[in-house]
């Protein structure tokens, strides 16, 4: 004769246990992109984004110096692979041994 034990538990203790298994569990679930990392530029969006002319971007991505895509005769710009060139394309300030000492 076994006797089944009934647990009484409240419905708000259930839901905090669920929400947390649910947090716990939505990295393994969904994939979590960087908002930029999906952002594509044409020509005027990146001369904006820029703040270059138009003219320059044409330019800089027929001699091969920016990261772009071709698709016939259009061009298109991943924004994540143009923040990785600014980045190299950034110069560096000098350190304070490397200074002339004004005075």
């Amino acid at each position: 004769m076994s006797q089944a034990l009934a647990l009484q538990i409240s419905p708000d203790f259930v839901r905090a246990i669920s929400d947390g298994v649910i947090e716990r569990l939505k990295p393994w679930f969904t994939i979590q992109a960087k908002p930029d990392e999906d952002i594509i530029f044409d020509v005027p969006g990146l001369s904006e984004y820029l703040k270059v002319e138009a003219s320059w971007v044409y330019d800089a991505a027929k001699m091969q110096k920016i990261p772009h895509y071709k698709m016939g005769k259009y061009l298109r710009f991943r924004k994540a692979a143009i923040d990785a060139w600014l980045e190299k394309q950034s110069i560096r300030p000098l350190s304070a041994v490397g200074r002339k000492k004004e005075g």
